[in-house]
């Protein structure tokens, strides 16, 4: 999706079986300025992605975002991840040992 002048953006980086399933490892994603700053959560991400990407709803809902290397529920308000310089990252499940 590519933004226009009426759309604030923001950069998510994407790590692990996300970056492999979107052939990328940074995402853009545009909020129309006429929507309330406030109203953009990980949930509305979440959808937004899983929108664009049906093959990968299950790893996307499963995955958690992180602001600024701290980790957010579903439904807080990003509004401060519109802000220059905020490190946003959306992280899947991963196992080791």
């Amino acid at each position: 999706m590519q933004p226009s002048e009426s759309q604030r953006t923001i950069q998510i980086k994407v790590f692990a079986g996300l970056r492999e399933g979107l052939a990328r490892d940074l995402v853009i994603f545009s909020l129309p300025l006429t929507s309330r700053p406030e109203d953009l959560t990980t949930r509305v991400i979440k959808s937004s992605l899983v929108s664009t990407h049906p093959d990968l709803a299950n790893l996307i809902q499963a995955s958690r975002l992180a602001v600024n290397h701290t980790f957010v529920d579903d439904d807080a308000s990003l509004e401060l991840a519109l802000a220059p310089g905020v490190d946003i990252a959306l992280i899947p499940p991963v196992s080791g040992g």
